[in-house]
């Protein structure tokens, strides 16, 4: 199964109005995975997308952190935490990376920031 701070290709479609989405599939991060907290009732993963659009964001809620890859060693992506949703694990295509601690940590302050909690 996955777990928090694994980045995973997700087909995200259909969306509806300005939801993330992509015709392919987009890269995100779990940030909760339900087995942790709610055993298997629920079995939902709690995910941000990814975007390469550096250029817009809000500020602290919308991270900016390295997503390397082979075609682009420098490459990075914003965190969109407002785009937060939980997602049935059918939806994961693969697993391609885990972020480091560091990297969730940043995320989990935008989203508690985000959240006000």
């Amino acid at each position: 199964m996955f777990q928090t701070g694994d980045i995973v290709i997700v087909d995200l479609l259909p969306v509806v109005g300005r939801e993330q989405g992509s015709l392919d599939a987009r890269p995100c991060l779990v940030v909760a995975p339900s087995p942790e907290r709610c055993g298997r009732y629920y079995e939902l993963l709690t995910i941000v997308p990814f975007t390469t659009t550096l250029t817009r964001g809000c500020g602290a809620l919308t991270p900016v952190l390295a997503t390397p890859t082979k075609r682009d060693p420098d490459r990075r992506s914003r965190v969109l935490v407002p785009q937060l949703r939980s997602i049935d694990p059918q939806r994961v295509k693969r697993k391609v990376s885990s972020a480091p601690v560091s990297d969730v940590d940043t995320v989990r302050k935008a989203m508690k920031d985000y959240l006000q909690v």
